[in-house]
């Protein structure tokens, strides 16, 4: 029985050098520790043992057993860092390289046809004029002839700001 154990490690460990990847570790363990692996077979012979050879050999099966659970942890472990590694270098991202330039936009259509219509208001002689966005009520209605009973100034259609000042209204 002893040869047995030695030949069942020896098969295991030629095995484990010839195994390349967790795949391949997975079918390993799956021969030797699975529910109808060779341990499990091992421990079934064990029946048919004399009652007083079966402690020792059932001690020797468990030694057996827990080196190749060890060793194939120690191998899953390596063969998934290394995968693991190999991973992380394939897709490594290389920032040295140059980047894409965004693509090119354009004008939106309606700030197209505004510029459009400005450039005809231009060229017939009448110009653009700016100013502050935040007005004085008196210029942004008095001085335009908008009395203080027209709609214009209630509060839904006028924001009003602070110290008699609103944000600039229909112009």
């Amino acid at each position: 029985m002893n040869q047995t154990l030695d030949a069942l490690w020896q098969e295991f460990d030629k095995a484990l050098t010839e195994a390349q990847n967790t795949k391949d570790l997975e079918q390993l363990r799956i021969k030797f520790l699975g529910k109808k692996g060779a341990m499990t077979q091992l421990m079934k012979e064990l029946g048919q043992l004399l009652p007083q050879d079966k402690p020792a050999f059932g001690a020797k099966i468990n030694v057996l057993k827990e080196k190749i659970n060890h060793a194939l942890e120690d191998a899953i472990q390596k063969s998934a860092s290394k995968e693991q590694n190999a991973q992380i270098a394939a897709e490594r991202i290389d920032v040295t390289l140059p980047g894409t330039l965004p693509l090119p936009g354009g004008m939106h259509p309606v700030a197209r046809v505004a510029q459009e219509i400005a450039s005809i208001f231009l060229s017939m002689g009448f110009f653009m004029a700016d100013g502050p966005e935040i007005e004085q009520e008196f210029y942004n209605f008095e001085a335009l002839n908008i009395p203080t009973y027209h709609p214009a100034r209630d509060m839904q259609d006028t924001f009003y700001v602070e110290n008699g000042k609103v944000l600039r209204t229909q112009t």
